[in-house]
């Protein structure tokens, strides 16, 4: 008797982290986040900041080179480019915790901006 109030004690202890964890982790994927604000780079130069908190789509062009940016509910994303492997378009840029999305052939990296009231500008020793 002893041994089954035991397992009972321990798979509700279980069960209660387990549904914890779950109710927390739809939390965070659930929740609104709120709108930040990416800097692209080409060739070292920023050439615009956007904020997600509206969707738009343009281009980015550099001779024949070319990117399409589109923002979106789901982030930033390059919906387009001229690059052979086109390996940028698969990488969604969601906030400051997010990777930067890079086109190594067209020169262009999308990033989290700098903070206001900062003075450093892109630098790929930082990364």
């Amino acid at each position: 008797m002893r041994e089954k109030k035991r397992a009972i004690i321990i798979a509700s202890i279980l069960s209660l982290i387990f549904i914890l964890s779950a109710v927390w982790t739809a939390h965070q994927f659930l929740a609104k986040q709120e709108a930040a604000s990416a800097a692209i780079y080409q060739n070292g130069t920023l050439i615009k900041i956007i904020s997600t908190d509206h969707e738009e789509t343009f281009r980015i062009e550099d001779g024949e080179n070319w990117n399409e940016i589109t923002v979106d509910k789901d982030g930033i994303h390059v919906s387009g480019a001229s690059c052979p492997d086109k390996i940028c378009m698969h990488t969604v840029w969601r906030g400051k915790g997010s990777l930067p999305i890079v086109c190594l052939p067209n020169h262009l990296v999308i990033t989290a901006a700098p903070e206001e009231g900062t003075d450093y500008e892109f630098d790929v020793l930082t990364y």
